[in-house]
């Protein structure tokens, strides 16, 4: 019996010490590593273009699954090809894909969706730095602010974001070993009513970052959500997971 518990104690001991720790001491400046990191590897890559894939799955009131392919050079009307499905395959899904990329070509003629992105630098101004939580399984976490300017860094419409985001509480993780950003959570702890006609009983949408390539850019490799609610009297349901992915500098 004796025995056991000294062989349960270093083993104890033994996992302690292969499972190191983030000291409170360690928190900020691992959290400006990283930061300045992600900040010089945007600058290195100004004016870099490249090529990806994107996967789109959805389900909910709508289901059906597209693959699309982006080539940054040449015309913009060409920047877009729907890989699958064809329009043989499911007219309806081709459609509707071919009728946003066309949407979006007259409205954003100058658009750069490879440059879009690009993750070039934490959320958070001089006072409401993202503030440590906890570290969990070699993952440090910390909560952030979501403001509007962060969520709409390119300038366009929020669509109502802002009228969502005082709902919404927000965190990041970041790879203790690696120092590399790993994902960026919004999520509201309780339902919330957007508008009167409107009612929010689960928001979660978590977007997952990585080096671009060797040395490249961090960029958002994944997007994944789930809401759920209702709105005039009718109940939704909806999930998505946008995959990006083959990122090929040009």
């Amino acid at each position: 019996m004796l025995l056991n518990k000294a062989f349960l104690a270093i083993f104890a001991i033994a996992f302690l010490f292969s499972t190191p720790l983030i000291s409170a001491t360690d928190k900020d400046q691992l959290l400006q590593r990283v930061s300045d990191d992600i900040a010089a590897r945007s600058l290195a890559a100004d004016g870099v273009r490249f090529s990806y894939n994107m996967d789109i799955s959805v389900t909910g009131r709508e289901e059906y699954t597209v693959s699309l392919a982006y080539q940054p050079l040449g015309d913009r009307a060409e920047q877009w090809q729907i890989v699958s499905p064809s329009l043989a395959e499911n007219e309806e899904v081709y459609t509707e894909a071919k009728k946003q990329i066309d949407n979006d070509v007259e409205h954003k003629p100058d658009a750069k969706d490879d440059r879009a992105l690009i993750f070039d630098e934490m959320p958070g101004e001089a006072n409401d730095k993202p503030i440590f939580i906890a570290e969990e399984g070699g993952i440090a976490i910390y909560a952030i602010e979501l403001t509007e300017e962060f969520m709409n860094s390119d300038g366009g419409d929020d669509d109502g974001m802002g009228k969502i985001l005082k709902h919404l509480k927000g965190e990041i993780a970041i790879n203790v070993a690696t120092e590399q950003l790993l994902w960026l959570r919004m999520f509201a702890e309780k339902p919330f009513k957007p508008m009167a006609v409107a009612k929010i009983k689960k928001f979660d949408i978590k977007l997952h970052f990585a080096p671009a390539w060797d040395g490249g850019p961090v960029v958002q490799v994944r997007s994944e959500s789930f809401v759920s609610g209702s709105a005039l009297f009718q109940k939704f349901n909806e999930k998505s997971d946008i995959v990006f992915s083959n990122f090929v500098q040009k």
